[in-house]
C-alpha cells in the first residue's frame, strides 16, 4: 500500500519497521503479517496532494529488498481511492492513471548480482543443515540463489535462507551462494562455511525439526526476524518448540504465528495449536520484532518436535 496523505490519525496495519528513500520520496515503512500474508505500507513524509510519474516499480523493488514481496510474483491490480475512517475523515482521489509494462527476460542486462554475504549455519540435525546469508544486489533485481555443497548445487530458492536435507549423520559440508537476476545473469560464489551434522536423530521415535532463522528489516536500533521451521522427520509431528540465546542484548517486543517467550538472552518459541502439525517434509513460519543496539548477530537455533 503507498499512503501518498492521510488525516485523523490512522496508521497503516502492523508496525513501523523503517525507513525509505525509494521512487526520490522519503517514506515510512509499515510491515505486518497475517496469517497467510504479508502486508508492506509506504507512507509519504509530510505527505502531499498531487504526484506525477510515481514510479511504483522502485516501491516494489524496495518492498523485495526487505522480504516483503516475492521478486517471482506478478503485478496484477493497482487500485486508488480512500477509505473512510472512523468520524469521516479520509482523502478522496480526483483522478488516477496508471501504466504498467510486461516484465523482459533480461534483453540488454549483461551485469551479474554482486555475490551473496557469507552463509551463517543457523541450525543442523543428524541429516539436515540450515543455513542464512546477506542478500546480494543487483542493477535490476536478484531473483533467487542457488546453494552449492561442494561442487554440487544443493538446491535453489527465492529468499536467503535453505535447509539441504537428506545428508549423512556426523559429517562436515562446505557450503557457497551464488545470485541470479531475471535475465540469468549468475554471482560470483559467496565465502564458503563449513558445517557438521548431528550425530544421531535429534528426538527419536520418528520426530525431529529444524529450525532456519533470518533477520528480514533491521534499521540500526530495531529489527523483524522470520523463522521457518521444517519437520526433518519420519513421523508427523504433534507439537515443536524453538529455542536461541542471543549474543547481544535483542529484546523481542511482538511475535506472530507462535508464542514467543524471553528470559534474559534466552527465547523460547513453541507451535500453536493449529500450526503444531507438521507432515514429514513440512515447513511453518513464525515471526517477530526486536530492539537492540550494538550488533545484531544471527543466533543458532534449536529445534524439538513432539
Amino acid at each position: 500500500m503507498i499512503w501518498l496523505n492521510s488525516r485523523g490519525g490512522v496508521q497503516p496495519f502492523g508496525g513501523k519497521t523503517g525507513t525509505s528513500s525509494a521512487a526520490g520520496h522519503s517514506w515510512d515503512v509499515w510491515t505486518g503479517q497475517q496469517t497467510s500474508w504479508k502486508i508492506i505500507s509506504y507512507v509519504l513524509q509530510g505527505g502531499g496532494t498531487s504526484f506525477n510519474n510515481l514510479d511504483v516499480k522502485a516501491l516494489i523493488d524496495d518492498a523485495v529488498s526487505r522480504g516483503s514481496v516475492n521478486s517471482a510474483h506478478y503485478l496484477i491490480d493497482a487500485e486508488a481511492g480512500f477509505e473512510i475512517w472512523q468520524g469521516g475523515q479520509g482523502l478522496a482521489t480526483s483522478s488516477f492513471s496508471f501504466s504498467a509494462s510486461t516484465g523482459s527476460t533480461g534483453g540488454g542486462d549483461t551485469q551479474a548480482p554482486t555475490a551473496p554475504g557469507t552463509p551463517t549455519v543457523t541450525g543442523t540435525t543428524a541429516s539436515s543443515v540450515s543455513l542464512s546469508w546477506p542478500a546480494a544486489t543487483d542493477n535490476v533485481g536478484v531473483t533467487g540463489y542457488d546453494v552449492y555443497r561442494g561442487g554440487t548445487l544443493a538446491g535453489s530458492t527465492a529468499g536467503t535462507s535453505f535447509t539441504d536435507s537428506g545428508l549423512s549423520a556426523s559429517t562436515a559440508y562446505t557450503y557457497t551462494v551464488k545470485a541470479r537476476d531475471a535475465a540469468g545473469n549468475v554471482s560470483a560464489a559467496s565465502a564458503a562455511v563449513t558445517a557438521t551434522t548431528g550425530s544421531g536423530p535429534g528426538n527419536g521415535g520418528g520426530n525431529g525439526c529444524t529450525a532456519t532463522y533470518s533477520n528480514t528489516n533491521d534499521w540500526g536500533n530495531g529489527f523483524t526476524a522470520d523463522v521457518t521451521v521444517t519437520n526433518t522427520g519420519t513421523a508427523a509431528t504433534h507439537g515443536w518448540k524453538v529455542t536461541w540465546t542471543y549474543g547481544g542484548n535483542q529484546h523481542v517486543t511482538n511475535s506472530w504465528n507462535a508464542n514467543v517467550t524471553q528470559s534474559g538472552a534466552s527465547v523460547t518459541a513453541s507451535s500453536l495449536d493449529w500450526n503444531g502439525a507438521l507432515a514429514p517434509s513440512a515447513a511453518t513460519h513464525f515471526g517477530f520484532q526486536g530492539t537492540y543496539s550494538g550488533s545484531n548477530g544471527t543466533p543458532t537455533l534449536s529445534c524439538t518436535a513432539s
